[in-house]
């Protein structure tokens, strides 16, 4: 018997639907402010701004992006994210962190995606595993 797969590897290795483009992209973090609102501690409406350098899964850097991850209720965290993919062009995210996020816009190559993708926290980052429609 094969090894279980942790939710980690089986989002990386969901198949992609017919039609659909697969877009892997592995940031690395660059800035990251955390911001406290009262009351001190963890508490809904804290957040982190943060920035990453984007590579492909080979390594190779391919542009940067800007997020905002905001703690809700229920320790739940909500991400908005652009991601901004050089010679290609921004591709516009939102969602709870801990489940698939919606692509909610896009320029360029990505101004008519539409889909989904996970953010799977790594080492120093993140990875984007995103299944579109262009």
């Amino acid at each position: 018997m094969g090894k279980a797969l942790t939710a980690a590897e089986a989002a990386t290795a969901e198949a992609t639907p017919a039609g659909a483009t697969r877009l892997v992209v592995v940031g690395i973090d660059v800035d990251a402010q955390f911001v406290d609102v009262d009351p001190r501690g963890d508490s809904p409406g804290d957040y982190v701004a943060l920035t990453h350098h984007l590579f492909t899964e080979a390594g190779k850097r391919i542009g940067r992006d800007q997020a905002r991850c905001m703690l809700m209720f229920r320790d739940e965290l909500y991400c908005e994210a652009n991601l901004i993919i050089a010679g290609r062009g921004e591709l516009i995210f939102e969602g709870f962190a801990d489940d698939l996020v919606p692509v909610v816009g896009g320029t360029g190559e990505f101004k008519k995606a539409r889909g989904q993708g996970r953010v799977i926290p790594v080492p120093n980052g993140a990875k984007f595993v995103f299944t579109l429609f262009l």
